[in-house]
């Protein structure tokens, strides 16, 4: 039985050492989080830049090292902010923009293209972070 728990305890070492906590999982998808906001504001200025007085949906992608539920558990997110003191939710009218609407504006799909576009980017650093946090010794 001895034999049985330290292997079990050695397994368990191992699988520390390439298994990320928490803290380095964040560390890692924040890589991958940060290429996608990254071409996510380059192609929105490109496609949808308007000059005006108020802030334009570029300015308001962003990043977060907390999952939708806004809990801490090693993932990142990347969407539109909603501006509060304005009430103006920048992902809804992303949303129009890359869907369309049903009677007047035609999508294009610049946020699908983005997300598809960026995967292999994204993986990379992902992986660069991976490696660089101690992982894969």
């Amino acid at each position: 039985m001895d034999d049985l728990d330290a292997q079990l305890a050695e397994m368990q070492n191992m699988l520390s050492k390439v298994v990320p906590d928490t803290e380095r999982k964040t560390q890692i998808t924040q890589a991958g989080a940060k290429v996608l906001k990254s071409n996510l504001e380059k192609t929105t200025r490109q496609k949808h830049y308007r000059k005006g007085e108020h802030k334009h949906l570029a300015d308001n992608v962003v990043s977060q090292a907390k999952d939708i539920d806004n809990i801490k558990n090693g993932n990142s997110i990347v969407g539109f902010n909603y501006d509060k003191t304005r009430k103006i939710d920048w992902g809804v009218r992303a949303m129009f923009l890359n869907n369309g609407t049903s009677h007047h504006l035609v999508g294009d799909h610049f946020v699908d293209e983005v997300v598809n576009n960026s995967k292999a980017d994204i993986f990379k650093a992902m992986v660069d972070e991976y490696q660089h946090t101690g992982g894969g010794n």
